[in-house]
C-alpha cells in the first residue's frame, strides 16, 4: 500500500485549521491566519510523531495532549492555566465531535447498522450525535453569553448607617427605573442580599410598600412605579447615605440614589444586584462624581 506523507499532511493540516476556526468562534476569539496557520501546523508535527510510532499508545496519547495545549497557546496566546486548558478543551471536543460525525458518515454510506452485526443502529447513533450536537450548541451558548455578560458585570457598595456592604452587579443599560419625579436611578437588590445590608423591619416594608414605613426613615423612602410587560405597580424604596458603582478599576459615587427589592412574582435577578452603567448616566441633571 503506498501512503503518501505530503498529501496526509495537508489533510491533516487542513483539518487542524478547521477545528481551530471552529473552537475560536465557539470561545468568541478574534480570528488571526497566521497564528492559525502556525497553530495547525505544529498540531500537524505532533501528528507525524504519532504515525511513526503508532504502537505505543503512551505516544499517542502525549501527541493529543501536548499538540492540543501547543496549538491553543500558538492560536490565541491564552494567559494563565486555565485558560490554556479551557481552549485545549474545546479543541478537544471539537474534534471528537467532528471526528465522530466522519466516522459515523463512512458507516451510513456502507450500510445500515454502524459496526458489526448486532451493532448500534443508524437511528440511535443519528440521535447520539444529535444529542452531542446539542449540548456542544448549549455550551457554545453558555461560552458566548458569559463572554458579552462579563464586560457588564461590576460590583455595587452601599452604605446604610454603620453598614457598608457590597454586591455583585449586573450593569444593564436596560435599567431606566428611576423616580419620577426627581429621576433619581433606583438599584435593585435580591432580597437574600439586601437582608445583609438592612433591619428587618425595613424589608418587609419595601416588600409591601403601601404599608407605613419605619418612622426613622420616613424622609428616605419613596415610591416607584413601574411598567413591565406584565403589568405595572409600585416599589417601595429607600435612599443609601452611600452607593457606588465600580467596573473594571472606574467606580462612580453617588448620594441622590434609591435602592429597592427584585418585584415578587418576576424572574429571580441572576446577580444580587441590577444596576446601570457608570458612563452616560446623569444624576439629579449632572454627571456622576468620579471617585476612583
Amino acid at each position: 500500500m503506498a501512503v503518501y506523507l505530503d498529501l496526509l499532511a495537508l489533510i491533516n493540516f487542513a483539518f487542524n485549521f478547521a477545528l481551530l476556526a471552529a473552537s475560536g468562534w465557539l470561545g468568541l476569539e478574534q480570528f488571526n491566519l497566521g497564528r492559525y496557520a502556525a497553530s495547525a501546523l505544529a498540531g500537524t508535527v505532533f501528528w507525524f510523531i504519532f504515525f511513526f510510532s503508532p504502537q505505543y499508545i503512551l505516544i499517542n496519547w502525549l501527541c493529543r495532549a501536548a499538540g492540543g495545549l501547543a496549538m491553543a497557546w500558538i492560536a490565541w496566546r491564552p494567559a494563565g492555566f486555565k485558560g490554556l486548558f479551557t481552549r485545549c478543551f474545546t479543541v478537544l471536543v471539537v474534534g471528537q465531535l467532528v471526528g465522530g460525525g466522519i466516522y459515523s458518515l463512512l458507516y451510513c454510506l456502507e450500510g445500515d447498522i454502524l459496526g458489526r452485526p448486532g451493532g448500534v443502529s443508524l437511528g440511535l447513533a443519528a440521535a447520539g450525535g444529535g444529542l452531542g450536537l446539542a449540548v456542544a450548541a448549549w455550551w457554545a451558548g453558555r461560552i458566548h453569553r458569559s463572554r458579552h455578560l462579563a464586560s457588564h458585570l461590576g460590583q455595587v457598595t452601599v452604605t446604610w448607617g454603620e453598614r457598608t456592604v457590597s454586591f455583585s452587579a449586573l450593569l444593564d443599560s436596560g435599567n431606566t427605573l428611576r423616580h419620577p419625579l426627581s429621576s433619581w436611578p433606583v438599584v435593585l437588590l435580591k432580597r437574600r442580599a439586601a437582608a445583609r445590608l438592612l433591619e428587618e423591619d425595613l424589608l418587609s416594608w419595601l416588600e409591601s410598600p403601601l404599608a407605613e414605613p419605619p418612622s426613622r426613615v420616613e424622609t428616605r423612602v419613596a415610591l416607584i412605579p413601574f411598567v413591565t410587560l406584565g403589568g405595572q405597580g409600585l416599589l417601595g424604596a429607600l435612599r443609601p447615605d452611600r452607593l457606588t458603582v465600580a467596573l473594571a478599576g472606574r467606580s462612580r459615587e453617588l448620594t441622590q440614589v434609591y435602592i429597592a427589592l427584585e418585584e415578587k412574582g418576576r424572574l429571580p435577578l441572576e446577580y444580587e444586584a441590577l444596576a446601570f452603567p457608570i458612563d452616560g448616566e446623569k444624576e439629579d441633571g449632572q454627571k456622576f462624581e468620579r471617585c476612583g
